[in-house]
């Protein structure tokens, strides 16, 4: 079963007001909120990772925020949710629910926050569980506006505030991958390129010398034919190398 989760990625700043995220902060507009998140070391390098946020929900003068980021333990969903409470802090409700995991082996939480009992975190919740999402972490941030929604209307509210920024999050999968290298000669340096493309590969390190090490990682499924072909194409001088493999790769996913 496909593992699909909220993408951490190192897109640059959106415009103003649209998503939320770490990096150096851009020229504010006016009424502009933003949070900065320090970012999380990464295999050595910092791990960008963004806030989404979405209008959510507009009734009687009612308003929220929701907020959502990719969270892959407990703690990184607890640490979230603090954070937006601290950027919230004006909100009369900021109410959490988090996914960690995915299919059978999750755990999840929500709470309400101060709304009645099971017509906030619950139908937060809910939405989270059917979304096909896992290690994921969403603040709702819900800012009264004089009227009383009462119980539906509150349900109502945060599942829709819920599903606003699930409809604007990038979505990734967890893939067993292999990571892999290669001496191949500048003459064949364009058609490696190539290859490594051609197998849905991503090339993440070239070194030159008397030859260039090309270092590729692969989804697993597609690495013994870029093997095999990057044999077929250099008449068995090059073979490629396994340096590292991963049963838990976030890989993008392209909406269509």
């Amino acid at each position: 079963m496909r593992q699909e989760v909220a993408a951490p990625d190192r897109r640059e700043w959106p415009r103003a007001g649209d998503r939320l995220g770490v990096g150096p902060a851009p020229a504010q507009k006016a009424g502009t909120r933003l949070s900065r998140f320090s970012p999380q070391p990464a295999g050595g390098a910092a791990a960008f990772r963004l806030t989404w946020l979405s209008g959510g929900w507009r009734r009687h003068r009612d308003r929220s925020v929701a907020a959502a980021a990719p969270s892959f333990t407990v703690d990184e969903a607890r640490d979230f949710i603090a954070r937006i409470r601290v950027e919230y802090a004006d909100a009369t409700h900021n109410v959490p629910a988090y996914l960690i995991g995915h299919g059978q082996a999750t755990i999840a939480h929500c709470q309400d926050d101060g709304e009645p009992s099971g017509t906030a975190g619950r139908p937060m919740l809910a939405v989270l569980q059917g979304s096909g999402l896992g290690d994921i972490a969403v603040v709702v941030n819900r800012y009264f506006g004089g009227t009383k929604l009462g119980t539906g209307g509150l349900v109502r509210a945060y599942r829709a505030a819920v599903r606003a920024v699930l409809d604007d999050l990038p979505r990734a999968e967890k893939v067993a991958t292999v990571t892999t290298t290669a001496v191949v000669p500048y003459t064949l340096l364009e058609r490696a390129r190539l290859l490594v493309a051609n197998h849905a590969g991503t090339l993440i390190g070239e070194a030159f010398a008397a030859g260039v090490a090309l270092t590729a990682r692969f989804r697993a499924e597609h690495y013994p034919a870029f093997a095999a072909e990057m044999r077929d194409l250099s008449h068995g001088a090059v073979e490629t190398v396994v340096v590292e493999t991963s049963e838990s790769t976030i890989m993008p996913l392209t909406r269509s």
